[in-house]
């Protein structure tokens, strides 16, 4: 009963909610406002990504968002013993796809410590002068890997909770009736707050409904463990999944994983691997590995600007890129686009990127 496990995250997410506090701070409905328009891309990264499950055919009734913490999203997609390894890979292979497109975008916020109508920069065009502003660009960062070791123990905490408080309000000095009417009136009003599902009465008895579906496990920690070394920009995949995505590949020195599904386009898969000791992944008590899949279409990463930013989305993953030999510069162009031009490119090495 394997579980494809997905953490979704933004760059530069608390250095952004810092700034808004920074420079907004005499200006509490500026700040509520910018924090709105940061809340807008996390909700439209979540809209793209139903979107691209609904046109590559992957049910959104097998997709649970087990959490969602200010910007970070964590989905679980219930593979069944029953799900014959075809249709699993096949699986996979959208969700890569998807994520791989959805990563590589890029999303910014300008910041400002009072509103600038365009009449008074068009009559001024020097007022940002006296304006304090900065705008801050971020990327997704996405972690993909299979959860094997673990056990779902909603079902058990609903329980626990449920008799905990039936047993506090029959403490109270009160008539049966009265307690359990006590009773009714405060599990339907609890249910939702407390994460027990929704409550509804039939009869005499409660019923629970949208039990929220909850992970322990070893696994689990591991997978919380290695989102910390995602790349803004680059999909991370975990040892798991790479073993047995690689199984699959036609190339059996594993140098690429090659996608060779049925009903999306043929794909390659080029791969960076990390290895993490067990130190780094706090607690764990084992080393585990992951890979960083390379989006050979990103405009992003051979395109750095320099007009607009001084910390770009794509930057830590150019530097990986650059670092593993899968990007090239030529320092002599680049210097002289720069100074021109304001603006760097990169090359991709063709034999790496097959």
């Amino acid at each position: 009963m394997a579980l494809l496990s997905i953490f979704v995250d933004l760059s530069r997410s608390t250095l952004t909610k810092v700034k808004i506090n920074h420079i907004c701070k005499q200006n509490e409905e500026l700040k509520q406002k910018l924090l709105k328009q940061y809340h807008r891309i996390l909700v439209r990264i979540e809209r793209d990504f139903y979107y691209q499950c609904e046109h590559n055919s992957i049910s959104l009734e097998e997709l649970f968002l087990v959490k969602s913490i200010g910007d970070e999203y964590w989905y679980v997609h219930y593979l069944g013993d029953k799900t014959n390894e075809l249709h699993k890979r096949e699986l996979v292979s959208k969700y890569l796809n998807i994520w791989q497109y959805l990563a590589d975008r890029s999303f910014s916020l300008f910041i400002s410590e009072r509103e600038v109508e365009w009449e008074e920069e068009k009559d001024n065009p020097s007022v940002w002068k006296n304006v304090n502003h900065e705008r801050v660009s971020f990327a997704p960062k996405v972690t993909i890997d299979f959860i094997d070791d673990y056990i779902n123990f909603a079902s058990e905490r609903q329980e626990e909770i449920n008799e905990q408080i039936k047993s506090l309000i029959n403490e109270k000095q009160k008539s049966q009736s009265e307690c359990q009417q006590e009773y009714e009136d405060r599990i339907c009003s609890l249910a939702a707050s407390l994460n027990l599902g929704t409550a509804s009465i039939i009869g005499n008895k409660i019923r629970f409904e949208g039990i929220r579906f909850d992970q322990i496990g070893v696994d689990v920690d591991l997978f919380f463990r290695i989102c910390h070394f995602a790349v803004p920009g680059i999909v991370q995949i975990g040892y798991k999944l790479f073993e047995w995505y690689a199984t699959w590949s036609s190339n059996k020195s594993r140098k690429e994983l090659l996608n060779l599904t049925y009903s999306i386009s043929s794909r390659i898969f080029p791969y960076i691997r990390r290895r993490l000791c067990p130190k780094k992944l706090k607690g764990v008590g084992k080393p585990y590995e992951v890979y960083y899949l390379p989006y050979k279409h990103s405009n992003r990463i051979y395109h750095r600007d320099f007009h607009k930013f001084t910390y770009t989305s794509h930057d830590e993953a150019r530097r990986v890129l650059l670092k593993h030999r899968y990007l090239k510069r030529n320092l002599f162009k680049n210097f002289i686009s720069i100074i021109h031009k304001r603006y760097a490119l990169y090359q991709y090495r063709k034999n790496f990127w097959r």
